[in-house]
């Protein structure tokens, strides 16, 4: 599935950290490690201004010598240095407004999978001009693969069992990240044996929602009952899968219902520990879709997804489910 990997890179050093996570991929895939520096140009006025005003150098992020020769030097080095031998490297200069550039690259290059780290230089700047790899993960079609700075391991460990947790609440869009989840969890595995774990979190009733619907003469045990509607849902689709996959992908497929107020941190926090799965340990991946019922205005205003992007202590996987989708 995975036989054109992209990783951009901006020269720093969180940029390159994703190379290990990404080379592995190409070379199980039997593909390739596409490597992309995207020069920023300026037209001459804004050079003028950059070179006349601090200020406005630090905005525009200007530097004279980030050339593209320059760009190219500097991928033939990160490839000489940090790709093993046995990866095939191909390596691209691009100029233009980040995001957008890489955007379009990735659609013309037919690119299977983004590698890329939440970003390289911090501080005022990113939170200025914000995140290239959010809006990677926003407007992309193609699944992402993102490593943040909280990452302890970003390299599973060649043939070791590797889990893979996938969040999920119900809908057809939350399931668009199933396929891309299951070729990382079988390609970080092989040749043993790995795991995909599909999780429904539900959510709780407030204190406050309990003892409205105790004055409405409401007595049913709506959470029991969500409990139970999550469970058939994971159990349905674990039937399906495995169905669907036989033993060529040899995974397990697992699940579990947890209860929680707010989704995210039960999430993250199962992701961390395992605590209650089949083996009780940290997994390697989180796979997410952009959005589920909520919608796009949901990731937009602040999604489960972007708080796994900037917590998450793992590689998380965002894929932009096809809009056409119906619920």
């Amino acid at each position: 599935m995975f036989k054109r990997v992209l990783v951009p890179l901006d020269g720093s050093e969180l940029s390159e950290c994703v190379l290990p996570l990404a080379a592995i991929i190409a070379r199980k895939a039997g593909g390739s490690l596409i490597l992309l520096r995207c020069v920023r140009m300026i037209d001459d006025l804004a050079s003028r201004i950059a070179y006349n005003n601090a200020y406005a150098l630090f905005m525009y992020n200007y530097d004279e010598t980030d050339s593209t020769e320059e760009a190219r030097r500097y991928l033939v080095h990160v490839a000489h240095t940090r790709v093993p031998d046995d990866v095939q490297v191909q390596k691209y200069v691009l100029t233009g407004e980040p995001a957008s550039a890489i955007l379009m690259f990735a659609q013309e290059q037919q690119a299977d999978l983004i590698v890329a780290s939440t970003h390289g230089r911090s501080g005022f700047k990113k939170w200025m001009l914000g995140s290239v790899t959010q809006k990677l993960v926003r407007h992309n079609s193609i699944p992402v693969l993102v490593v943040n700075r909280e990452c302890s391991c970003t390299c599973p460990e060649t043939g070791r069992s590797s889990r893979v947790l996938v969040g999920l609440d119900g809908s057809q869009w939350a399931e668009a990240s199933l396929p891309a989840a299951v070729s990382l969890a079988s390609l970080f595995s092989d040749p043993a044996r790995g795991e995909l774990h599909l999780l429904r979190i539900v959510p709780a009733l407030t204190p406050s929602e309990t003892a409205l619907y105790r004055r409405a003469g409401i007595v049913r045990n709506f959470e029991r009952e969500a409990t139970e509607i999550a469970a058939n849902y994971l159990k349905s689709l674990e039937n399906r899968l495995n169905v669907e996959l036989g033993e060529a992908h040899n995974l397990d497929i697992t699940w579990s219902v947890i209860e929680g107020s707010d989704v995210a941190r039960p999430l993250l926090c199962l992701a961390d520990t395992g605590k209650g799965t089949s083996r009780e340990c940290a997994f390697d991946l989180l796979a997410l879709a952009t959005h589920g019922r909520g919608g796009f205005e949901r990731w937009m205003l602040g999604s489960v997804a972007e708080r796994a992007l900037a917590s998450a202590h793992i590689p998380v996987l965002i894929v932009c489910p096809d809009q056409r989708l119906t619920r």
